[in-house]
């Protein structure tokens, strides 16, 4: 994530000059934008999508970007027990308690998908903040993505051929794989969080990553994900 500061300029006139500082994140292609205004004690964060027909949740897949991790059931409830019980943690105070940073993950989007929690951008932690008393359960959250579903039958075809996998160093892994004709390219981060990716298909050609990935680049992450830890078939390819 990309974080910057705007000149006052950019310094909304409604302030009335109490605004101290003025942020602007960035979370790649394909991810919302938000600038954070400072004011004092208080923190004003406004989030946009960059596009008016995105409605951030379905149509954006923002799930699919991020890693591939399976946490198990008890994994989730330690997380969620520590953040009920001191309301909210920072990444650094989670991590003993599961050290696997893509699981960890896996368990925080698990829960904020779920409605149990959310990410305080201004102060980089993650709150208690129930959106209802219970969390969503599969048949509420919906059915899969399309282009997951397709994803996963590429994989039982073992439709991905040529993979290759590049260390990049601090920026992570580089994917590249031919699948179903189409050349792919995709970058993970070192947590497993798709960074940046490219396909010759017409889903890609047509949005990018506005609409989420396409089954191409999913299937080339989830391959490479099956051959590093030496499985034919990944239990979070085939649910």
């Amino acid at each position: 994530m990309q974080v910057r500061f705007l000149p006052s300029a950019f310094i909304p006139a409604w302030s009335n000059g109490h605004v101290d500082r003025a942020e602007l994140h960035l979370l790649g292609t394909g991810m919302p934008w938000f600038v954070v205004l400072r004011c004092g004690e208080m923190r004003f964060t406004l989030g946009l999508s960059g596009w008016t027909t995105n409605d951030w949740t379905r149509s954006a897949a923002l799930d699919l970007m991020a890693p591939l991790a399976v946490p198990e059931e008890r994994e989730i409830q330690q997380i969620a027990d520590l953040l009920h019980r001191q309301r909210s943690c920072s990444l650094l105070q989670l991590q003993p308690v599961i050290g696997d940073p893509a699981r960890l993950g896996a368990c925080l989007t698990h829960l904020a998908g779920t409605g149990q929690i959310v990410h305080d951008l201004a102060s980089d932690r993650y709150r208690w903040r129930q959106v209802i008393s219970r969390a969503l359960g599969e048949a509420e959250k919906g059915p899969d993505h399309p282009e997951l579903i397709a994803s996963r039958q590429i994989l039982r075809e073992r439709a991905v051929r040529k993979l290759a996998a590049s260390d990049q160093g601090k920026s992570g892994m580089l994917l590249s794989a031919t699948v179903e004709g189409q050349d792919c390219e995709v970058l993970l981060n070192r947590d497993g969080q798709l960074r940046r990716a490219k396909c010759d298909c017409s889903w890609f050609r047509r949005g990018a990553l506005r609409q989420g990935p396409c089954r191409h680049i999913l299937a080339t992450r989830m391959a490479y994900q099956q051959e590093r830890d030496g499985l034919t078939h990944a239990v979070w390819t085939l649910r």
